[in-house]
């Protein structure tokens, strides 16, 4: 969308710290934005060819999906969203999963009970790696609620309340912010990870990252199960993968459902490579850092196509593939 610099200015004036000027202000809606990346022209930007206004982008329903099919927000519990993130190199639960049984393309987590009526937020990252697939080291990040050390709590605007408060109620800690250390929840999940079973070790993490004590792995037929809880004093855990332990029967790319119809975008030396095309009409756009329209067109292609790349001046460029409605975005690094 774009945004010129009268119209920055203007809503400049009534905004503050908490609401400065953003998407809202050029017409965009939070939910859109769970759909679809986000990007705002300034004055004498380009507008990149093929983007989508806000008008062209409906919302309906109670759970959201992005273009991308890795990120899911559902709502469709009033009052306990959970939000998903299925990635190559990272996962996440974020919101109401306690007593859930989530499968993120092959790691299994299952969020105990919590102080806020099962909320918790786990995430698994790659810490190496172009995929989980290559990756040795993965963090585990497992937490509930958190408040500082002395924090005191109201029911707006004045009233006492415990921690942690309760749903749907308007809390505030006035100035009353308390101090260090910071006092965070640990919870309770089992987590099965898609690697052999017998090449993984686990380790909780100190808050500098230093081990401080292996815990044990089991076998969940033939990968990696291991249980946390808050007995283990810890908020992040080292994941050890012998490399080649990897089980690839669970891996994303290979029994992903829509995988196939996906298009699929790649590098080489000299050359940006998309796969898994299958058919006409197929629309590829690529923009530069800037948001100037690089390549807009329209091919046919039913397995790859190749762009060279070799004459392309250094930098970050975004590159788009729209092939039997099914959308791949992609940035890529010259240099």
């Amino acid at each position: 969308m774009k945004l010129d610099k009268e119209t920055e200015i203007e809503k400049l004036i009534s905004s503050w710290a908490w609401g400065l000027v953003d998407a809202a202000n050029a017409g965009v809606s939070a939910t859109q934005a769970l759909l679809h990346g986000v990007a705002i022209a300034v004055q004498d930007q380009v507008v990149p060819p093929g983007a989508l206004a806000p008008a062209d982008v409906t919302v309906s329903g109670t759970s959201f999906t992005s273009d991308t099919r890795e990120i899911v927000w559902d709502t469709t519990t009033s009052g306990k969203g959970l939000l998903t993130v299925d990635a190559s190199r990272s996962k996440w639960v974020v919101g109401f999963c306690g007593g859930k049984t989530l499968d993120l393309s092959g790691f299994v987590i299952n969020p105990g009970v919590t102080l806020q009526n099962g909320f918790s937020v786990i995430a698994v990252t790659a810490m190496d790696g172009t995929s989980f697939s290559s990756a040795t080291k993965l963090v585990l990040t497992a937490l509930g609620t958190e408040q500082n050390t002395g924090m005191t709590w109201y029911s707006y605007p004045s009233t006492g309340a415990a921690f942690p408060p309760a749903e749907n109620v308007n809390v505030t800690v006035k100035d009353q912010w308390g101090n260090a250390p910071s006092l965070v929840e640990g919870i309770a999940a089992t987590i099965v990870v898609p690697y052999a079973f017998d090449k993984v070790k686990l380790w909780s993490l100190s808050n500098t990252g230093a081990r401080v004590a292996e815990l044990a792995v089991t076998n969940s037929n033939g990968k990696a199960g291991f249980t946390i809880s808050p007995a283990s004093n810890a908020v992040w855990y080292e994941v050890q993968a012998t490399a080649g332990s990897w089980i690839t029967e669970t891996s994303r790319e290979t029994i992903k459902p829509y995988s196939q119809a996906l298009p699929q975008i790649s590098t080489r030396h000299g050359s940006i490579v998309l796969s898994h095309l299958g058919g006409s009409n197929i629309h590829v756009q690529v923009v530069d850092s800037r948001g100037r329209g690089f390549i807009s067109a329209f091919i046919n292609a039913t397995r790859t196509y190749t762009i060279d790349t070799r004459t392309w001046a250094d930098g970050v460029y975004m590159v788009k593939v729209k092939a039997n409605d099914k959308i791949s975005v992609r940035n890529i690094v010259i240099q």
